[in-house]
């Protein structure tokens, strides 16, 4: 906007209201959006996003406890803190060692809706979801979205272009991963809860990795509801812990 003062006297400007529609240009503001989907395509690194989902909510605790993680989409962030890791790192607790590590992942918001928000359902559609997971392949870590601050930076030229999302390492606790990704899903491989059968003599068939096995020896009216299904099984053969536990501390049951 162009603002003469000819011929030159003395001028007080009150009226900003067409300055301040400058700043609400689409024109600019599209210009300023590419110029962040440039940046972060340039200076950012490939991660993966893994949206949750709900399966049993609990309303009171706000948490769910046996959420699902069945997909990954591939998308560009940038990774605000560029001398490492965040957080306290690795502390030496009673429990043992505890890694504490954070990091701050920016997406832009032209680029997450097309990669991410339009083919995926969301928890809260349009944005990142706390609770999310982000792979991030350099150093494979998994990391989970804490915050997504919306406001930083303040609306440049009256809008904001940017998701920053706050993150910490992520505490595997038996949920299931099937995102399809071969070293996200592996994390559920490794570190899910797992009982060491010893298997009879006889019998045909291979295994499978993820196959549910059901133990039934049924000489005795002894069961123990596990998981929201009844398994049977012969006492004196302490054939896993549920039955040994039933046998001697749960007599009643069996009468």
């Amino acid at each position: 906007m162009a603002f003469e003062n000819s011929p030159a006297q003395d001028y007080v400007f009150s009226s900003h209201s067409s300055l301040l529609k400058a700043n609400a240009s689409s024109q600019e503001q599209k210009f300023i959006e590419n110029l962040v989907v440039e940046s972060i395509e340039i200076y950012g690194q490939d991660i993966y996003y893994v949206p949750r989902t709900l399966v049993n909510r609990d309303t009171v605790f706000g948490e769910d406890s046996d959420s699902t993680f069945d997909s990954a989409r591939a998308i560009r962030a940038y990774v605000n803190n560029v001398e490492g890791w965040e957080g306290q790192g690795e502390l030496l607790s009673k429990f043992g060692i505890r890694v504490e590590d954070k990091t701050t992942f920016i997406f832009s918001r032209e680029k997450f809706t097309e990669k991410v928000d339009d083919l995926e359902t969301l928890i809260v559609e349009g944005r990142p979801n706390e609770g999310d997971l982000i792979w991030f392949p350099i150093t494979k870590h998994l990391f989970e979205i804490k915050f997504v601050e919306v406001e930083r930076p303040f609306y440049q030229l009256g809008r904001n272009f940017v998701w920053e999302c706050q993150c910490e390492l992520f505490e595997y606790s038996d949920e299931e991963l099937d995102t399809g990704v071969t070293e996200i899903d592996a994390i559920e491989t490794t570190f899910a809860n797992a009982i060491k059968l010893i298997m009879d003599p006889g019998g045909s068939g291979d295994f499978t990795v993820g196959e549910e096995i059901e133990v039934c020896t049924t000489t005795y009216s002894h069961y123990y509801r596990r998981r929201g299904k009844w398994c049977y099984s012969d006492c004196y053969s302490f054939c896993c812990w549920y039955c040994y536990w039933h046998y001697y501390h749960r007599w009643w049951e069996r009468l």
